[in-house]
């Protein structure tokens, strides 16, 4: 996908988290799920552990910066809307 096209390019963590999604399927015996709590504002649960592992790892592999609990609970959000 090119981006003069308006197309968004997904990225690294993106693409790790879809994949995993599949593994966390199939060992748990369903779809994973985050819980955001509303009383604290931040997101948790056992898929986000894992997704704050991912991302921590992809960000030291390209130089990126580690994304904030919202911003990756936003990236889960759309990793989700994309399980059939």
């Amino acid at each position: 996908m090119s981006k003069d096209k308006g197309e968004v390019v997904p990225d690294t963590d993106y693409v790790i988290l879809m994949a995993r999604v599949g593994l966390y399927s199939t060992a748990i015996g369903r779809k994973p799920t985050v819980t955001y709590l509303d009383h604290d504002g931040i997101f948790s649960g056992n898929f986000f552990r894992l997704a704050e592992l991912v991302d921590v790892a992809a960000a030291e592999a390209t130089g990126d910066q580690i994304r904030t609990n919202a911003a990756l609970g936003e990236i889960l959000r759309c990793v989700f809307k994309n399980i059939t």
